[in-house]
């Protein structure tokens, strides 16, 4: 699905001019080309992935919704939309319905309380230079790197007026030219489960903190940086009773500043040096989850996603000891968040049993705007109908055209693509109960049809009715001063457990792997199911095209296996660095006999032997007694649920085990219904 468009960086015109390069690289004795593609539409797919491509415009959406949940939680609230419209009617604000309205300076000086607005940008500037951000105001040399401002305007909930002040960091400025790599590393949805699962297994606490301003602390850019001087800074200025700034000069900017490509690495260096100077050490393929063996008597794990902290122990009192640590290093105070319910996008429940993560708050924004009409509360809804009928007519559905895509999006109300995208971000974070159909219809996002839509919907659906599930981490114990909560409920009333999903030992990793074989008639690649638990719930799981079409089901799980082996060693490496060390092989659990005695016993057949030998490693680390593979009826294996569409009696029996709705064993016999802790109220009234 792609164009050869250059071959060690000589530009393709035809196939004859490959032959000859290929060719002439040969005589050279090279041992490798290059070849760079490209393609004109985009791809639903990653060729070698088998996951869904995810495109700027689909992550915009999410990072919208994000963002305005989070200025919820900053309490800027309905209020900024209500002064938008207040001034509406004098000021036409918004030409086209589908851009957000927004205020803009231009806007704030025709209205009476401009002299507040004005107030706001000093107060931004102010901080800026108590911080010390810029030097004073100098000629800009010449061809030096120089950005502008980009102001926004919001109003609080309590009527204050905020102004911020970013720099304009779009690739196309002169001024992102930058010297140093710009990477920074950011929160793998894998580490943060394990560090939930772990704070639940070690009946931990876990407190929050926000940096605010922080890029501010960090060091300025590698490149020399200047700004360039707005009316809004030139207003600052003589505020402060300074003379006139003369044109062409520039503030060149000595820490690291907001809406630059480089600000969010320099914070990072700066933030991991104050942890690691603590104590702390990153595990080696997470540098976001921390751990420390020995701080004050106590095993404390610390999590970072850019500038929100949460540190997991066993007292309040800790936690807010390392939060102080870090302040003391900043020039701005360091926000204590306290016990955190919502982290990195995600709601968090800590009770006395469990902690759950979830995302009604999230799936509440993304339906929203959208008119999801339920005709009936299905006691079990499921995301997809397992029909066959209705599969194949979703893979045999005849794109929309441009025109009739308009149309279709007009009828039910969202864009597929942007649908698609939302949906993702649920399914990554903390719902893999729609994992395997959200894979499915991700493939129709760049030419979908009517019959997408439909079922896209019924996700949406689906998600409305099973708004607050999420998935659960049970603690050994009961922490008896957190609030009770009703347990999650089970499909099967008997908690069905079978050989093979048995969890007595919380921190003990247990992994199931399945495939189907070429279910698909559109391009026969066989679809790979991964889950693997740890305190109860799962940590990991993933739902992926084979990059190959198998010749046999063995190959298929076979296959898989070897994708989900990868995932465990992953999985096993953080739990070492962090002291959860899997002392004895971990079990990945296999419906597949042929898969098994390959892995096992190195069993090759005749049928396998075209496979390309990267899967064969799976072998190896059989032998090396890192991971063994065990038998288990599909009827019992969960990750089957991850392949296919199920039965509703069998997907929720896979899905109670998959999102933790089961006690598991080690936790069964020792839950807490009673609420004995009194509350402040209760202890002041006996």
């Amino acid at each position: 699905n792609s164009f050869l468009i250059a071959i060690n960086d000589k530009e393709i015109q035809n196939v004859t001019q490959v032959q000859q390069i290929i060719q002439q690289e040969k005589i050279n004795k090279k041992p490798t080309i290059t070849c760079q593609f490209a393609t004109i539409d985009k791809i639903a797919m990653h060729p070698q992935q088998g996951m869904p491509m995810i495109y700027h415009d689909q992550m915009n959406i999410i990072a919208q919704h994000l963002n305005e949940i989070k200025m919820d939680d900053d309490e800027i609230k309905e209020t900024h939309q209500r002064y938008l419209q207040e001034i509406r009617p004098t000021i036409s604000m918004v030409k086209s319905t589908k851009k957000k309205a927004k205020l803009t300076r231009r806007i704030l000086k025709s209205q009476d309380d401009w002299h507040d607005w004005e107030k706001a940008e000093h107060k931004q500037l102010q901080q800026y230079h108590d911080q010390g951000m810029f030097s004073e105001p100098q000629r800009i040399p010449q061809d030096a790197n120089s950005l502008p401002f980009m102001w926004t305007y919001v109003i609080k909930d309590d009527g204050t007026k905020k102004a911020r002040a970013p720099c304009n960091g779009s690739p196309r400025m002169q001024g992102t030219v930058t010297l140093g790599e710009t990477y920074a590393a950011s929160l793998d949805q894998t580490a943060n489960k394990i560090f939930w699962a772990n704070a639940a297994i070690r009946r931990h606490i876990v407190i929050g903190a926000d940096a605010s301003n922080a890029f501010a602390e960090a060091p300025a850019p590698v490149a020399p940086l200047y700004m360039k001087l707005d009316t809004q800074f030139h207003s600052w200025w003589r505020a402060k009773g300074y003379p006139p700034i003369p044109d062409g000069y520039g503030v060149r900017v000595h820490k690291a500043i907001q809406g630059h490509p480089e600000s969010p690495r320099l914070w990072a260096i700066l933030i991991n040096k104050i942890i690691t100077d603590m104590g702390f050490k990153a595990c080696k393929h997470e540098p976001c989850l921390y751990y420390h063996p020995n701080y004050k008597g106590e095993k404390i794990y610390f999590l970072r996603q850019v500038d929100d902290f949460a540190i997991s122990s066993t007292k309040s009192d800790l936690a807010n000891e390392i939060i102080d640590e870090i302040d003391s290093h900043m020039t701005i105070k360091v926000k204590p968040l306290g016990i955190i319910d919502r982290f990195n996008g995600v709601d968090i429940q800590q009770t006395r049993n469990y902690i759950k993560l979830h995302n009604t708050t999230y799936i509440k924004k993304i339906l929203h705007d959208k008119n999801i009409h339920i005709d009936y509360d299905k006691c079990n809804p499921i995301p997809m109908s397992d029909d066959s009928t209705y599969n194949r007519k979703i893979e045999s559905a005849v794109p929309l055209n441009p025109k009739e895509l308009v149309q279709t999006e007009k009828k039910y109300g969202f864009s597929y693509r942007q649908a698609i995208g939302e949906l993702i971000y649920a399914m990554v974070t903390c719902r893999p109960d729609i994992s395997y159909p959200l894979i499915k219809l991700s493939q129709y996002s760049a030419k979908p049809a009517e019959e997408h839509f439909h079922a896209v919907l019924n996700i949406y659906k689906y998600l409305k009715q099973t708004i607050t599930e999420g998935i659960y981490f049970w603690r050994p114990q009961p922490r008896m001063d957190r609030p009770i909560e009703q347990n999650p409920k089970c499909q099967d009333k008997n908690n069905y457990d079978p050989e093979g999903r048995d969890e007595n030992t919380p921190d003990k990793l247990r992994a199931t792997v399945d495939s189907d074989y070429a279910n698909d008639c559109s391009h026969r690649r066989s679809v790979t199911g991964i889950t693997i638990k740890l305190g109860g719930g799962c940590i990991f799981y993933k739902t992926r095209y084979q990059p190959t079409v198998a010749m046999s089901s063995t190959e298929a799980e076979f296959i898989a296996a070897c994708d989900a082996a990868k995932v465990v060693l992953y999985v096993r490496s953080i739990l070492d660095d962090i002291g959860i060390s899997q002392d004895s092989a971990t079990t990945l659990y296999e419906d597949n006999q042929g898969a098994l005695l390959m892995a096992n016993s190195g069993q090759p057949t005749k049928r396998t032997r075209h496979m390309d030998t990267k899967y064969f490693a799976l072998q190896q680390w059989v032998e090396q007694d890192l991971l063994t593979l065990r038998r288990i009826a599909t009827t019992d294996n969960e990750a089957d649920s991850m392949t296919k569409n199920l039965a509703r009696t069998l997907f929720y029996r896979h899905q109670d085990y998959i999102m933790g709705r089961v006690v598991p064993e080690y936790a069964k016999n020792k839950i807490s219904s009673k609420n004995t802790v009194l509350s402040n109220t209760q202890k002041k009234g006996s």
